[in-house]
């Protein structure tokens, strides 16, 4: 009898992955720039009070005033006396009515009649005037002065590999078994 004996062939295949390394090296920037300015000129505002007619109302008067008013009193008095006279005087110049004209002047003259009133004082509001608060505002503008340079990317290329190697090398057998051998000479 006849046995067959066989193996097979084993291959080792080992398989290194190619690689790719890739790198990007920032771009080179050169920046220059000059900052805005604003240049700001700034006034105070100023508050004037003008209180002169106030004070001159209440009686509390400048000296020029002081001397108007006594000027226009006087004025006003001359003008009063003249005006009375002239009056008495036409009167007296009327003998026809026959009244007594001395004796009613004279008794008119005697005393001064006042005349009372409620007022505030002063009458007159104050002169309040604003001077200056200017705000002059002057903008430099800046600017920014970019030069890039790109850098180009580096790449390291690293092939892949396969290595094939036999195991085991294949093999057939062939034997024979037992002592029966069927021969034909």
């Amino acid at each position: 009898m006849l046995q067959i004996s066989t193996r097979n062939a084993e291959l080792d295949i080992r398989v290194t992955r190619a690689r790719l390394d890739m790198r990007q090296p920032p771009a080179d920037i050169q920046m220059h720039q000059k900052h805005p300015k604003i240049i700001m000129h700034k006034e105070p505002i100023q508050i004037q009070i003008d209180q002169t007619q106030c004070f001159n109302e209440s009686g509390r008067m400048t000296t020029t005033a002081l001397a108007d008013h006594i000027s226009q009193l006087g004025q006003q008095a001359i003008m009063e006396g003249i005006s009375r006279a002239s009056g008495e005087g036409d009167r007296m110049a009327k003998i026809e009515l026959k009244s007594d004209a001395f004796a009613e002047i004279a008794y008119n003259n005697s005393y001064t009649v006042y005349e009372y009133n409620v007022g505030t004082m002063p009458r007159s509001r104050p002169k309040i005037d604003f001077v200056g608060g200017n705000l002059d505002i002057q903008v430099e503008e800046g600017y920014v002065d970019l030069k890039v340079t790109p850098n180009s990317p580096q790449f390291d290329y690293y092939p892949g590999k396969v290595d094939i190697r036999l195991k085991q090398y294949p093999h057939i057998s062939f034997e024979f078994v037992g002592n029966n051998v069927d021969t034909i000479v």
